[in-house]
């Protein structure tokens, strides 16, 4: 199945979505803030990104993650 990185900021909500990918058969990566999403985008190479919105920030980190 793909491997998929999760960026959400609220940890609950975050680990939600990862346990429902995780029983579709996704391995799936966690990060809470940009920083930290464009470390694991680069050391493990996701196929999807879902990206929370949390402001212009996040359009500047889908930049650098493209």
């Amino acid at each position: 199945m793909a491997a998929i990185l999760v960026v959400e900021d609220e940890v609950d909500l975050c680990n939600l979505i990862r346990t429902k990918l995780e029983a579709e058969g996704h391995s799936v990566f966690q990060a809470f803030d940009g920083p930290a999403a464009l470390r694991v985008v680069e050391v493990h190479r996701p196929h999807l990104v879902i990206l929370d919105w949390m402001g212009w920030q996040s359009v500047a980190n889908c930049g650098r993650i493209i």
